[in-house]
């Protein structure tokens, strides 16, 4: 840049001069925002700022080659993306952008079998992500593991979050299996001798059943009573009763 003067002379010794005056048009500059954070397998935007320069000025951006002020990027892993800017002029400039792709968390919860009227633990174990994770059952409940009753079988998810923002979800389901239901038949003792006799017999639930009576027997029938009341309870094949 500068005052430039030339002076020209011809054959006859004339002279004349002129001069010119050079100025430095400057180039564009760009910004491309700030770095950013997301999670695996979201999408991103990322925007050019340019200031100054010469229009019109195209704006591209690596890696990926794509042109446009504002782009949408989902990296797999974290990402330096570069964006140049080039005005009329053929003058440049660029700036950079860091991508961050934060690893989701896990979350596992196993299924449970309760009997009808119980009540059932369901506990949430979460890994990986950012450790300083938190808990959203369909309940409402906020903690890693909840208690529920349910009057049927009944299937729950959870949702967790770890200290990025970055969530996982799964379900569980908890089976209600019915309970069985007991009947004794008694046959009283005659004659002053012990020889009364009662049997049991149960319904419902799921067979086999086992037996355990007051006095200590676990058959279906116990013979051999005197006179007094007996009790039995029932216990089915998932351990209802």
């Amino acid at each position: 840049p500068g005052i430039y003067e030339v002076t020209v002379t011809d054959a006859n010794g004339c002279i004349d001069t002129d001069e010119v005056t050079i100025e430095n048009i400057g180039g564009p500059t760009v910004d491309a925002g700030d770095d950013d954070e997301i999670c695996a397998g979201e999408s991103t935007s990322l925007t050019a700022t340019t200031t100054d320069g010469t229009a019109p000025i195209s704006i591209t951006w690596m890696p990926g080659n794509l042109s446009g002020a504002t782009i949408t990027v989902s990296p797999d892993a974290t990402t330096t993306y570069t964006v140049t800017a080039t005005d009329a002029n053929g003058c440049v400039a660029t700036d950079e952008v860091v991508v961050t792709v934060n690893p989701n968390p896990t979350v596992s919860v196993e299924d449970i079998a309760i009997c009808a009227g119980a009540d059932g633990t369901l506990t949430a174990v979460a890994g990986a992500g950012t450790p300083g994770y938190t808990y959203e059952w369909s309940t409402g409940a906020t903690s890693a593991s909840i208690t529920v009753s349910p009057g049927s079988t009944t299937s729950y998810s959870v949702t967790v979050t770890d200290s990025k923002g970055c969530t996982a979800s799964a379900s569980a389901t908890v089976t209600v299996n019915p309970n069985p239901t007991a009947a004794i038949t008694g046959v009283d003792a005659t004659c002053g001798d012990d020889n009364g006799s009662a049997t049991a017999s149960a319904t419902g639930g799921m067979a086999p059943y086992s037996y355990e009576w007051n006095t200590g027997a676990t058959t279906a029938m116990i013979s051999g009573l005197t006179p007094g009341i007996y009790e039995v309870t029932e216990t089915d094949a998932k351990g209802c009763i």
